[in-house]
């Protein structure tokens, strides 16, 4: 069905996987330091990018299945590069709505959730452990793995993934408000300073008020990529659940 179904389920973590198989000739002397924010810089862009063709990839498919959201794309949709959090929360809503059309039952359950945060969250800690770029990020990467294992974690909880509105019962958001309001002020901030490279001219020191607050040390890459892991579980997830759907549906 979907000529873009081979780039929609591959993981967006085949790209930490080529990032640090082409470091793995770099050594780690403080003399290629420096290399550790370009390649981070580097991997970060090709990621969130990555995940913006995705999503176009995905609106795309389910505007060739269903001619009600086919014109609500081309007739009322601005998403811009898909890259805030509120395309990729209209890509979310508008598939669920797709898939209830087929199976009303649809629920997202604990366990499932559950899973989604420990495989993300281990895939960053077990494929960067050891290599050069958390050496070479050092303090951001022990931050990281201190971070998931504390207790009452507000972010990186499972009730902040796929909350399931009861008032109105649908999934309107990917998120809860507080891994939505990390992505949009902290994770969509750094893409647009790399992406539109506004850090060669704006002056963007942290000041001394932000650099006490308590969340400053959570704007780091190993927890940006764990955001983008899990935003990329979900859509391929909920994408394979929508084609199975439309494979066995009796019209």
């Amino acid at each position: 069905m979907s000529k873009h179904l081979e780039f929609i389920k591959k993981p967006i973590t085949d790209i930490i996987d080529e990032a640090i198989s082409s470091c793995s000739g770099i050594n780690d002397g403080i003399e290629t330091f420096p290399l550790g924010d370009y390649v981070m810089h580097s991997l970060f862009l090709k990621m969130t990018g990555f995940q913006e063709q995705k999503m176009k990839c995905i609106a795309w498919d389910m505007a060739t299945e269903d001619f009600e959201y086919r014109r609500k794309l081309l007739y009322g949709s601005n998403y811009g590069e898909y890259s805030d959090y509120k395309s990729k929360k209209d890509i979310y809503s508008n598939l669920i709505k797709l898939i209830q059309k087929l199976d009303k039952g649809l629920n997202i359950q604990g366990a499932y959730r559950t899973q989604l945060l420990k495989e993300s969250e281990n895939f960053v800690t077990e494929t960067f452990k050891g290599t050069v770029l958390s050496r070479m990020k050092q303090k951001e990467f022990d931050f990281f793995c201190n971070f998931i294992k504390t207790p009452n974690n507000k972010l990186f909880d499972i009730k902040q993934i796929c909350p399931d509105d009861k008032n109105i019962g649908a999934f309107n958001h990917i998120f809860q408000s507080e891994l939505r309001d990390f992505y949009t002020d902290s994770l969509y901030k750094q893409r647009n300073r790399l992406a539109h490279n506004t850090l060669s001219y704006q002056n963007n020191l942290p000041t001394l008020n932000l650099l006490l607050e308590e969340n400053y040390d959570q704007d780091n890459y190993f927890v940006w990529f764990t955001v983008l892991i899990i935003i990329d579980k979900i859509f391929i997830d909920l994408f394979s659940t929508y084609l199975d759907l439309l494979d066995s549906a009796v019209y």
